[in-house]
């Protein structure tokens, strides 16, 4: 009886997914093709771009430092992307990000000295702080709080389904271009195919051109449930910077070294390196189909909670040199820090009241992407002095001291949290 009822329920929530995802708005159908072309890009670039560093002969110093210098361009770029977004809204700042993006996608693909390869790096992080930070405020400003959940839950899907394609794709587009050559590694062939992946990105300005702009009328009540007054609420904006800090180090000190850590320690190529990533963003598709559920069974705050303490074993299960280890823990733990970031930036949006919004995804860009770039370079240098191990294993240790810091500074509001969504459920 208990198991056709679970079964029941699945169906169920199957049939409601469907009808929220169909009940999308156009402006959310358009900004989720534009996704759809820039994740394929973006997965390509991740794959491979790395690694043509490592053709060109530098190390895991350069690499962290390359890695530091877009995440500092996106988090210099983050404030003043916020208040652009609330000035313009998210049609231009996304057509203009998104044009800016493939073009210095194409730059850093022709780039071979330190000075342009940090430059273009650099460039390329304020052209995505232009996009990145105008995706939470656009969809929760483009959904119903009804549908809310599922939109959030499809814009990671479309992210990790076609960077799957991407993956596959930045594995093997080498080795098409290498026609005669001995080695897919070779400079030409990873060059032609970081060319492609921008290529694909400029494709995404086309439907962010179709957007029709649409005049919002924001719930007059913040996540405290009061009306608001005079000046932005800095206290609440502050607690989700320091959230993003924490995950902008976790991040920093995994994610770039991921495709240079395989092909170090493993002697891994493209194609490999590409169906691992492909693997990782089947994972994190799954993690993006189960986030609804997450949030309804444990909530914004104890579900990622949850997630990070799961996390950190696995994040340092990473450091043993062992492919049998390594590769489980690698495809577990991509999945479960999408199920915590993803919930994570849910609460910080509906922790703060609705015209703070585009305030609150620039602070969150700029305190992310500033942690990124401090924890890409101290990476580089742990590797190099210490290997790869102590790099999991600082890692790990943030991930608890993540998950105690969200339970500090929201347990308490997390009844108050629901109760506003649920009135925002009401009056939408």
């Amino acid at each position: 009886m208990k198991q056709a009822s679970i079964g029941a329920r699945l169906v169920q929530g199957g049939r409601d997914y469907v009808l929220a995802v169909r009940a999308f708005s156009h402006n959310a159908r358009m900004y989720l093709l534009a996704a759809t072309f820039l994740s394929v890009a973006m997965a390509v670039h991740a794959v491979l771009y790395n690694l043509y560093l490592l053709t060109l002969k530098y190390d895991e110093i350069m690499v962290g430092q390359v890695s530091a210098a877009t995440a500092l361009g996106v988090a210099l770029g983050g404030p003043p992307a916020g208040l652009l977004y609330d000035a313009w809204g998210g049609k231009r700042t996304f057509t203009l990000a998104t044009a800016a993006i493939a073009l210095t996608m194409a730059l850093r693909s022709l780039a071979v000295t330190p000075f342009w390869l940090l430059a273009w790096a650099f460039l390329n992080g304020l052209a995505s702080a232009l996009f990145f930070v105008s995706i939470f405020p656009f969809i929760t400003g483009q959904s119903s709080p009804r549908e809310r959940s599922h939109l959030y839950s499809m814009n990671t899907v479309v992210w990790a389904g076609f960077g799957m394609v991407g993956s596959l794709l930045g594995g093997y587009l080498p080795g098409f271009f290498a026609f005669g050559q001995a080695s897919s590694g070779a400079l030409a062939p990873q060059r032609a195919s970081l060319l492609v992946a921008a290529g694909l990105g400029l494709l995404a300005v086309w439907p962010l051109a179709s957007v029709r702009l649409v005049a919002q009328t924001p719930s007059q009540k913040g996540a405290t449930g009061q009306e608001r007054g005079n000046g932005r609420d800095w206290p609440a904006i502050g607690k989700g910077g320091l959230v993003m800090f924490g995950l902008g180090l976790i991040t920093g000190l995994t994610s770039p070294f991921y495709n240079v850590y395989f092909a170090r320690i493993f002697q891994a190529g493209s194609e490999l390196v590409g169906n691992l990533f492909t693997l990782s963003q089947f994972m994190m598709l799954l993690a993006s189909l189960m986030l609804p559920f997450l949030v309804h069974r444990w909530g914004l705050v104890q579900g990622p909670i949850l997630v990070a303490m799961a996390a950190a074993p696995l994040t340092l299960a990473m450091g043993l040199p062992l492919p049998l280890v390594v590769v489980p823990a690698f495809l577990l733990s991509v999945g479960l820090a999408r199920l915590m970031d993803t919930p994570l930036q849910n609460l910080l949006m509906e922790a703060v009241h609705p015209s703070d919004r585009g305030t609150m995804s620039g602070v969150r860009l700029i305190t992310n992407y500033g942690a990124q770039a401090l924890a890409g370079w101290l990476g580089g240098q742990l590797i190099v002095g210490y290997g790869y191990f102590s790099l999991f294993a600082a890692a790990a240790a943030i991930t608890l001291a993540v998950a105690l810091l969200v339970w500090t500074l929201f347990h308490s509001r997390e009844s108050t949290l629901e109760t506003v969504a649920a009135s925002r459920k009401a009056e939408g």
